[in-house]
């Protein structure tokens, strides 16, 4: 076991210390930024968590893959397709009714 996903003994000081081919991030065109990320699980699937794509509409995003750094020239791919756990429920209300969310699994194409 690595501890890369749950406990590691030293946490990484930056993400250069574990090997990011398999990262995959989503990129805002229109707020110019990263807001959520997920790994690569096949040549056409990305697996992430579902409360990153329960925004109906994703023509505005992108995804980087295999790399931290991106700028214009980086490639970006369109989403094809998602899918949430059909059990996804969010996170909902706040203080003592608060719900952490559940089924928190998506998929991309």
């Amino acid at each position: 076991a690595t501890g890369i996903i749950y406990a590691p003994s030293q946490p990484p000081s930056k993400i250069d210390d574990y090997d990011i081919k398999y990262v995959a991030l989503f990129y805002d065109s229109i707020e110019k930024e990263v807001d959520c990320g997920g790994v690569i699980i096949d040549k056409k699937w990305i697996l992430t968590a579902a409360h990153c794509i329960q925004e109906p509409d994703h023509s505005a995003r992108r995804v980087i893959v295999g790399t931290k750094k991106y700028n214009d020239q980086t490639p970006m791919y369109k989403i094809k397709t998602v899918h949430s756990h059909p059990l996804f429920t969010p996170d909902q209300g706040d203080g003592a009714n608060y719900r952490v969310a559940t089924y928190d699994v998506g998929l991309v194409e």
